[in-house]
């Protein structure tokens, strides 16, 4: 878990880019601790001493409630439970805007990630397996454009 936490905090936060995680964000992990420990991201957010928000159960309403109330930015957890926080009714009343996300444990289909990132939300993927503690790559998505075309596809 240690040389895991150490090299994801590299690909989550060593670098610019869209999706950072980094000290002044405010961490709520999605993804149960069980979930190979929340794919170590505690751990990293403890490295670089952000603010972590634990919400015990996951209820559309009280997750959306924590995500304005404590201003979280910065956040992991698996398609199903994404698409339960944008189909939530409270969901309406949330600006998602700024909001940061890795998805993983299963693909995350396209209209998903068009939905979320439509909300504002900044959407990346990773994939892992609990035998490699669990990251082994994080992928960024480019913007969609209206046209449902990649933002470098189109002219």
């Amino acid at each position: 878990m240690v040389l895991h936490s150490l090299s994801a905090s590299v690909g989550i936060a060593g670098f610019s880019g869209p999706g950072r995680f980094q000290s002044a964000d405010v961490y709520m992990p999605i993804t149960p601790m069980f979930h190979v420990h929340a794919w170590g991201v505690p751990y990293i957010a403890t490295m670089l001493g952000a603010k972590q928000v634990y919400p015990g159960r996951y209820e559309p309403a009280m997750l959306l409630k924590l995500l304005t109330t404590e201003k979280v930015t910065f956040s992991h957890c698996v398609p199903t439970i994404l698409h339960m926080l944008l189909n939530s009714p409270a969901a309406k009343d949330v600006d998602l805007s700024g909001w940061k996300v890795i998805i993983g444990g299963s693909a995350l289909p396209r209209g998903l990630a068009k939905t979320a990132m439509d909300r504002g939300v900044e959407i990346y993927t990773g994939y892992g397996m609990s035998e490699t503690c669990p990251i082994l790559t994080l992928a960024n998505l480019k913007p969609i454009c209206s046209t449902g075309t990649r933002s470098e596809d189109s002219t």
